[in-house]
C-alpha cells in the first residue's frame, strides 16, 4: 500500500500535512522530489538515511589552513572515496551523496583553498590546480587515506584527472561528473 506524503506549498515552503499530521516548516529542500506519483498520493524513493561527519582542519605546505568534511564508512578500514567540489562550489555539494556513499565507504570531501571553510589565500598565484593537487595529497596523508576512488565534478573532475596521471598509487579509480569533454575532432 502506498504511503501518503506531505505536499509542499512552494510559495512559503510550508509542509501541507497528510491525514492526521500537525503542519511544520521544512527545514530544508530536501523534502522536495522524493515522491513518485502525483500530488495527492505519492510514494518516498528513499528512506532518510542519517549523515554524520568529522571537520577536519589541516595545514597545507605554506600554511593555510584548510578544511574537509570526513564521512566515517561503516567500519575503520573502509576503502575511502574523495569527492572534489568544482571551481566555485564547495564540500556541501555532496552533502547528500554523502551519506549514501559512506554505508560502504570512507568518504573525504574537501574545501579547496579559498572556498567554503578554508582560508584565503592572500597570493592569487596559488589558486591554480597543481597548487590544489598538493593541498589534496597532504589531506589524504592527514586523514592516512593511502589510495582513494575520486568523484569529481568540473574543476574537480580535472583535479582527479591529475591525480590519476601523476599519483596512480594513489587512485583506484574516477568518476567524471560536467567535464565538457570537447569534440572528437579536438582529440585528434
Amino acid at each position: 500500500m502506498a504511503e501518503q506524503c506531505q505536499k509542499i506549498d512552494f510559495s512559503n515552503n510550508l509542509v501541507v500535512p497528510a491525514p492526521s499530521q500537525e503542519p511544520r516548516i521544512s527545514a530544508s529542500l530536501r523534502d522536495l522530489g522524493r515522491c513518485d506519483a502525483g500530488p495527492d498520493h505519492c510514494t518516498p524513493r528513499e528512506p532518510h538515511l542519517a549523515t554524520s561527519y568529522t571537520e577536519k582542519f589541516w595545514v597545507s605546505a605554506d600554511e593555510l589552513k584548510l578544511y574537509a568534511r570526513v564521512y566515517p564508512g561503516p567500519e575503520p578500514l573502509a576503502r575511502a572515496v574523495l569527492c572534489l567540489h568544482g571551481l566555485t562550489r564547495n564540500s556541501r555539494d555532496f552533502e547528500d551523496l554523502a551519506p549514501h556513499l559512506q554505508q560502504h565507504y570512507r568518504v573525504i570531501v574537501p574545501d579547496v583553498r579559498g572556498r567554503g571553510l578554508s582560508a584565503r589565500d592572500p597570493n592569487p598565484q596559488n589558486y591554480q590546480p597543481a597548487i590544489y593537487l598538493q593541498d589534496i595529497l597532504a589531506l589524504l596523508d592527514a586523514v592516512d587515506a593511502q589510495r582513494v576512488a575520486i568523484i569529481g565534478t568540473s574543476m574537480g573532475g580535472l583535479l582527479a584527472m591529475m591525480m590519476a596521471a601523476g599519483s596512480r598509487d594513489r587512485v583506484s579509480g574516477v568518476v567524471l561528473n560536467d567535464m565538457g569533454a570537447g569534440s572528437r575532432s579536438e582529440w585528434a
